[in-house]
């Protein structure tokens, strides 16, 4: 028979090992619902910044050099860029399905930027460098700056 002493011990290890990963779960998946939820609110507020900056950028000029369309899809946009011959365009997209994540590719341009958590608080981070930690307008300015190759 096994000593008493020892079982008494490994079940009381093993019972705060599953009451940790119980834990650690439940905050993985409280985590993850807000980030989806705040991450969605800032795409929409992504989108209100590109299309009033693109209409601030055009205002007393011949053409509209810059345009943005969403071309019906709520999670893709395009930014377009004509200048005589020359023409470029950005594609952006969001992605939310394990948590946001922001996607923008153009000719010579590729940026990913995810949405990250601490405690309750949001934040977005570039993915080719973590300790980058864009604003809105800074993320804005980024994208607007890549479609008209500035």
């Amino acid at each position: 028979m096994a000593d008493e002493g020892y079982i008494r011990n490994l079940r009381e290890t093993l019972q705060a090992r599953s009451t940790a990963e119980e834990e650690r779960t439940r905050k993985e998946n409280r985590d993850t619902e807000i980030i989806k939820a705040e991450a969605v609110k800032f795409w929409i507020s992504l989108k209100a910044w590109l299309v009033k900056a693109t209409s601030e950028l055009n205002q007393g000029l011949a053409d509209d050099l810059v345009t943005y369309s969403a071309n019906g899809s709520p999670d893709t946009i395009k930014l377009r860029c004509n200048i005589g011959q020359d023409r470029s365009d950005l594609k952006v997209t969001f992605f939310n399905l394990f948590g946001g994540q922001i996607s923008a590719v153009g000719e010579g341009f590729e940026a990913k930027f995810r949405c990250e958590i601490e405690g309750r608080n949001t934040y977005w981070v570039d993915e080719a460098d973590r300790l980058d930690k864009p604003t809105l307008e800074e993320m804005g300015k980024r994208i607007l700056n890549a479609a008209v190759k500035a």
